[in-house]
């Protein structure tokens, strides 16, 4: 089942998402280090699970953003964080995080809160959606291929 999410599913999520970033560092991507969860691409900040769980109580609250969570039995599956930007000509969607459990993987899982979330983003006029994923982690990019996404920048980071 997938719901939005609330203040009393912070602590599962933090805790999915510390799990999934520190067993596979791939996951980094400027997003971690720009909000400081990463010191360096391959290495996590000590206090960076506390900064993610700030972050995450900010994207459930605020008007413009959506965590939905995929949970079975009362357990936290995946998630997805989509949130609406509008420093362009037009408002444009932004996948901010997409996570689903190691051993949950393969199961179309991911697929269903990526449509979920852009579903969301797509009954509030939001016709192009971006995300961003770290440079190797490889799975995810051909994730989001298969899913009609295509690359379309590299970011680059100095410092």
């Amino acid at each position: 089942m997938c719901r939005e999410a609330v203040n009393d599913d912070v602590q599962a999520l933090s805790d999915l998402f510390w799990d999934t970033v520190s067993s596979d560092i791939s996951y980094v991507s400027h997003g971690e280090l720009q909000m400081g969860i990463a010191e360096r691409e391959d290495v996590l900040a000590a206090d960076g699970k506390r900064k993610w769980q700030r972050y995450i109580v900010d994207k459930i609250s605020a008007p413009t953003s959506r965590v939905f969570v995929a949970e079975d039995d009362g357990v936290v599956r995946g998630f997805v964080v989509v949130e609406i930007a509008s420093d362009g000509d037009l408002p444009f969607g932004v996948i901010c995080d997409l996570i689903v459990r190691r051993d949950m993987r393969g199961a179309g899982l991911g697929g269903i809160l990526l449509d979920v979330g852009r579903r969301w983003l797509c009954d509030r006029g939001v016709a192009s959606v971006y995300l961003v994923y770290g440079v190797v982690n490889n799975n995810a990019h051909a994730f989001f291929e298969r899913h009609g996404f295509r690359m379309v920048s590299h970011v680059f980071r100095l410092g």
